[in-house]
C-alpha cells in the first residue's frame, strides 16, 4: 500500500511540480509549505537511519564472560550453556520461559531462545555448585529423542526405546 501511494506522489509531483504538490499539501491541513517540506525531510531524515541490530549474545559466549567472576563455577556454567546452545538444556522456549519464572529473573516476553541465552546464563550463575551440578546431571541425563520422534512413536504405537540409568543407577 505504501509503495503505490509512493508511486502516485511521484507522478503528481512529476505532473504538477514539487512546489505546487507541497503547497496543496500545506492548504489541506492548512499549514505552510515550510512546515510540510519540513516534515518531509525530518520523516525522510527518521527512514534513512539504518537501523541497529541487536548483537544475540550466546549462552557459551555469556558463560565465559561471567565465569570470570565465578571461576569455581565456570565449568558448570560452560557445560550447561553448551547444553542451551545445542537444545539439549531447556529445549523450547516455553521451558525457558519456566526456567526464568522458577529462577526469579526478571524477564519481558522473549521472542526467541537465542534472545534469552544471556538470561538464563546470569540466571545459573546465581545458583549454587550443588544446584548446579543438579542441573548438568539432569540435562545429561534426559532423553535424546526429539519431540518429532516421540510424536511419531506415540502415532505408531512403538514403545519408546529404554535407557540405562546413568552411572548404574536403579
Amino acid at each position: 500500500m505504501e509503495d503505490l501511494l509512493k508511486l502516485e506522489l511521484r507522478l503528481l509531483i512529476l505532473r504538477h511540480g514539487r512546489k505546487a504538490v507541497l503547497e496543496t499539501l500545506a492548504a489541506l491541513d492548512e499549514q505552510t509549505p515550510e512546515r510540510v517540506e519540513a516534515d518531509l525531510k525530518l520523516a525522510e531524515q527518521r527512514n534513512r537511519g539504518p537501523k541497529k541490530k541487536r548483537k544475540i549474545v550466546s549462552a557459551s559466549e555469556s558463560a565465559a564472560q561471567i565465569s570470570q567472576e565465578r571461576p569455581e563455577a565456570a565449568e558448570l556454567l560452560r557445560i550447561l550453556a553448551t547444553r542451551y546452545d545445542n537444545r539439549v538444556f531447556l529445549p523450547q522456549l516455553r521451558d525457558v520461559q519456566r526456567f526464568l519464572d522458577r529462577a526469579g529473573a526478571p524477564h519481558r516476553s522473549l521472542r526467541s531462545r537465542g534472545e534469552a541465552a544471556r538470561l538464563v546464563v546470569a540466571a545459573l550463575s546465581r545458583l549454587g555448585g550443588d544446584d548446579l551440578k543438579r542441573l548438568a546431571q539432569e540435562a545429561s541425563s534426559l532423553r535424546k529423542e526429539s519431540d518429532y520422534a516421540l510424536l511419531a512413536r506415540e502415532i505408531i504405537g512403538t514403545p519408546a526405546v529404554k535407557r540405562e540409568p546413568p552411572d548404574g543407577q536403579t
